[in-house]
């Protein structure tokens, strides 16, 4: 996992990670252990019900591990948000069973319900691990961008963002006005 804050932010940092990463982060934050500047998820697994035979090396079951599972399943912990922002990307080609783009999409849907500021990416083209070099920059650009808005700097929006990725984006205001 990552924490991070913006050179010269004195600030909280922001919390995020990839894939295992991102699915410990995403507990961490909606099961209040943390309070970030904001969550940046990876390709996460967060509906750990999806696999209920194991994951990788793992290979608990969720009738063998129901605690764990339990546990490590986020989406039903939307509603515990607090205020703090989630960006989720994730490679329109996973083919990683636990992390296939439609974990991600889940967990965004069941946040901006609750009303989060959410915002989801998923790059075409790219699988669990990204490899286009196009997509790389244009994630830690979106990542910056997405920082520095939540640091509350000016000069940069989320327009100046490519159309590499599909990109959806949800805060409280908008869900307010529905």
């Amino acid at each position: 996992m990552i924490a991070e804050t913006l050179p010269g932010n004195t600030g909280t940092p922001f919390l995020g990670g990839h894939s295992f990463g991102a699915a410990l982060a995403a507990v961490a934050v909606l099961r209040d252990l943390v309070s970030p500047a904001g969550a940046i998820l990876r390709s996460g697994a967060y509906d750990r019900y999806a696999t209920p035979g194991g994951f990788e090396h793992d290979r608990r079951t969720v009738a063998s591990a129901p605690d764990l599972y339990r546990l490590m399943s986020v989406v039903s912990r939307a509603h515990a948000h607090r205020g703090i922002p989630f960006l989720i990307t994730c490679g329109g080609d996973d083919e990683n069973s636990a992390t296939t783009p439609r974990q991600s999409q889940i967990l965004y849907e069941n946040l901006t319900l609750y009303g989060a500021d959410a915002t989801l990416a998923v790059f075409g083209g790219e699988g669990h691990v990204f490899a286009a070099r196009q997509s790389i920059l244009e994630q830690c650009r979106l990542e910056a961008e997405w920082m520095s808005e939540r640091a509350g700097e000016s000069g940069v929006s989320s327009q100046s963002f490519s159309q590499t990725a599909y990109l959806q984006h949800r805060t409280t205001s908008d869900s307010e006005g529905q």
